[in-house]
């Protein structure tokens, strides 16, 4: 009962500690079993709004950093089409993401919906490094791009491999020291 209550309230970390044989003792043990599914719903729920609350903060300040910067006159006229397409390209990412979340609800069991397509790989790290542009500059920090091929054609989620190289990117301007090379 003790146990139950907590539930009731949010906190699933009691478990009921009964050594009952019968239909009570059962029923402890599927208590128990509640409380530690529920345990693990509310840590994986806390781990999607952090991932979430970073898939969107990171474009945001990009689309900010621009649009500020086309607004104050620190991008010059000439330039100002590609930080505009920058932009486009974030809001679009904000978009699908947001189209992601949505996705969630149709999620099976199995785990994450994926669209395949045939893309070249190097076209998506090539718009990806555009949009660290400006926090690159802000740190004096140099991305190198370098392929192995002129072209690169897999077959995968484009929109997943994209969010994950953003990711690693991200977390790479994060951590690199001023003047360093990514």
């Amino acid at each position: 009962i003790a146990a139950a209550k907590t539930y009731s309230l949010g906190d699933f970390e009691k478990k009921p500690n009964l050594r009952l044989s019968g239909e009570l003792g059962a029923l402890s043990d599927v208590i128990g079993y509640m409380g530690d599914t529920m345990n693990r719903f509310n840590e994986y729920q806390r781990e999607i709004i952090a991932n979430i609350s970073h898939d969107f903060r990171s474009p945001l300040t990009s689309i900010k950093g621009y649009a500020e910067a086309i607004k104050d006159g620190t991008i010059p006229p000439e330039q100002q089409e590609k930080y505009l397409d920058v932009v486009l390209f974030e809001v679009e990412r904000l978009t699908k993401l947001t189209s992601n979340l949505l996705t969630l609800n149709i999620m099976d069991k199995k785990g994450m919906i994926l669209q395949p397509s045939e893309f070249d790989v190097n076209d998506v790290i090539k718009n990806l490094a555009r949009t660290f542009e400006g926090q690159c500059k802000k740190k004096r920090l140099v991305i190198q791009l370098i392929f192995s091929a002129k072209e690169i054609f897999v077959s995968a989620d484009r929109d997943k491999i994209a969010q994950v190289l953003y990711n690693l990117v991200d977390n790479a301007v994060k951590f690199t020291n001023e003047n360093g090379t990514i």
